[in-house]
């Protein structure tokens, strides 16, 4: 399949650091072919799939250096609360299974997403099942396995 992108203004942040007005992006099989001024694109490239972007802008996705996504079931969840970690987070994770962690990684995986992030730095409990839902939704993750040595939920030498 592919597509182009019409009309965008295009911040490229490659090495000259371009910013091209009146832009097009042209993608084929999911792989980005050609990024340039739109007359320069579509001279070369052409297809019916034609997305018109004539007052949006197209960056590169976005980077989130430290993330837990299947914490996204729990937001807003006492957190008015003092030590809110301690008395109610690590309760509540004692209680988790790699079933609630997926639903929650993909639910804050597809808001990453959403969100214009392409790439997360994750760490979490039950993390192959995170992979797995990173994997569904095209999400890329560098993820590691949460090990704490304080009172935490799951500690000691089986982490």
């Amino acid at each position: 399949m592919d597509y182009l992108i019409d009309r965008a203004l295009i911040i490229t942040m490659d090495e000259r650091g371009r910013v091209i007005r009146e832009g097009a992006i042209y993608i084929e099989d999911g792989v980005i072919r050609a990024v340039g001024k739109r007359r320069e694109v579509r001279k070369r490239y052409s297809t019916d799939n034609v997305i018109e972007a004539g007052k949006l802008i197209v960056l590169p996705g976005l980077i989130s250096a430290h993330t837990h996504v299947a914490m996204s079931i729990m937001r807003g969840l006492a957190s008015d609360r003092e030590d809110v970690i301690s008395r109610v987070y690590w309760p509540l994770e004692e209680a988790l299974d790699e079933e609630i962690v997926k639903a929650g990684a993909l639910l804050g995986g597809a808001e990453a997403l959403l969100s214009g992030l392409t790439t997360v730095a994750d760490h979490y409990f039950f993390m192959e099942k995170v992979a797995e839902a990173f994997k569904e939704l095209g999400l890329r993750g560098v993820l590691g396995h949460t090990i704490m040595d304080l009172k935490g939920p799951w500690k000691g030498e089986e982490q």
